[in-house]
């Protein structure tokens, strides 16, 4: 009798854990959400309790609560073995380890994005990024892309300042961006690859008379990577056409020839042109980049869907 009340007290104690971690990770996950779309009332520098709140999910999602929770209970009471205590406090200590990891990589972040202060160690920077958790770096990615959002509608509203805004907030992002697709964890995220081809792109032509041409090539290879992880998940469908707009930008103002086939050339025009269609209906900017384009490769676009 004993050993089933033991058994029914570990079992509840087991689906109490569960569902307590669950409804953790989806608060936690649902505030982090609200945090870049706006719904959260705060500064955009990480704070302690953001990275608070990513430790705990990181605890949630590890088996330390149901391991605590499953100590068995018999006739001299709780009785836990030595292993188990090591490894829960092992996995405490290596959670606090990330923990802190997590916030150093934040704070690097906080640091860069500072007018004033810029790291000016970008291999310190990548190295912080590397050795974050997958969680922190989808925070930082959704921090960083959303600062992208906003300085281009700032270029938008300051067409006189394009280049000084490129310079003094767009540059500093570039390392950023770069670490977040060289780390394991973003290196196979098509997201990542395309956000840093946006802004390589549009620091490459802050001055559209003068390109940076290897700027321009670096750009245009982190879209053909996107586009190529995102094929890789995506078959039998269009491709994705921002993606395919910027690498068309790109391609159109080098002369170096992509290596892609004459119909693979074509899919992306079409993709692009179908965005310019449902967005901005006629675009002489993208009708110039066609044009370019079909001069370049002796080829013509294929029909809008």
């Amino acid at each position: 009798m004993l050993s089933q009340n033991n058994t029914k007290i570990t079992e509840d104690s087991k689906d109490t854990s569960k569902l307590f971690s669950q409804l953790i990770s989806i608060l936690v996950s649902l505030y982090l959400i609200c945090i870049p779309l706006g719904r959260v009332k705060k500064e955009s520098k990480f704070e302690l309790v953001d990275v608070g709140l990513i430790m705990i999910m990181l605890i949630v999602n590890s088996n330390i609560i149901e391991r605590v929770t499953a100590i068995k209970l018999g006739k001299d009471g709780f009785e836990a073995t030595l292993k188990e205590i090591q490894d829960t406090k092992k996995e405490v200590k290596d959670i606090k380890n990330q923990n802190d990891s997590d916030f150093k990589a934040m704070k690097s972040i906080d640091f860069q994005l500072s007018k004033a202060n810029p790291l000016t160690n970008s291999e310190q920077l990548k190295e912080n990024i590397f050795k974050a958790s997958p969680i922190a770096l989808e925070y930082i990615y959704q921090k960083i892309k959303d600062v992208r959002h906003d300085i281009d509608r700032e270029i938008r509203e300051n067409k006189s300042q394009r280049t000084r805004i490129i310079e003094d907030r767009l540059e500093p992002i570039i390392p950023i961006f770069e670490a977040l697709t060289k780390s394991e964890y973003g290196k196979g995220k098509h997201r990542y690859h395309a956000q840093l081809g946006y802004v390589l792109k549009d620091t490459a032509l802050k001055d559209e008379n003068h390109p940076e041409l290897d700027e321009l090539k670096a750009a245009r290879d982190s879209l053909n990577e996107a586009i190529r992880i995102w094929q890789e998940n995506n078959t039998n469908t269009l491709l994705p056409p921002l993606y395919c707009l910027n690498w068309a930008i790109c391609d159109a103002n080098l002369s170096e020839v992509s290596n892609l086939s004459s119909q693979q050339i074509q899919l992306r025009i079409q993709s692009a042109n179908t965005y310019i269609h449902k967005f901005h209906r006629s675009d002489k900017n993208f009708d110039e980049t066609k044009f370019k384009i079909e001069k370049k490769y002796g080829i013509y676009p294929l029909p809008v869907l």
